[in-house]
């Protein structure tokens, strides 16, 4: 029984660890740069410049259809663009929250 319960706590310590790692972000979606080196970025109500990065072409995607104001949930991380530090967000999830 007392294998259970601490079976039981790891599991969530590590579920509550696992969620921490998501960051969400709500705004309107920003193209930067010029071809080839165009960056789809999302921008805050706080005019801040998050560029978003995937594993697939869902950046671009996201971009071609924006629909408004998105809700993006993913992890943050620091990275470069034009030779300059800004925040990525490696996109995990993501909804319409706006629609035009």
């Amino acid at each position: 029984m007392r294998y259970l319960i601490l079976i039981f706590y790891f599991v969530v310590l590590l579920l509550r660890q696992c969620s921490s790692d998501k960051d969400t972000f709500e705004g309107n979606l920003s193209l930067f740069g010029a071809e080839p080196f165009v960056q789809v970025a999302l921008m805050t109500d706080d005019d801040e410049r998050i560029f978003l990065e995937a594993d697939n072409e869902l950046p671009n995607k996201l971009w071609k259809e924006n629909k408004g104001r998105i809700k993006i949930e993913g992890k943050l991380y620091d990275g470069e663009w034009a030779g300059q530090p800004h925040p990525f967000l490696k996109i995990k999830d993501w909804e319409w929250v706006e629609q035009n």
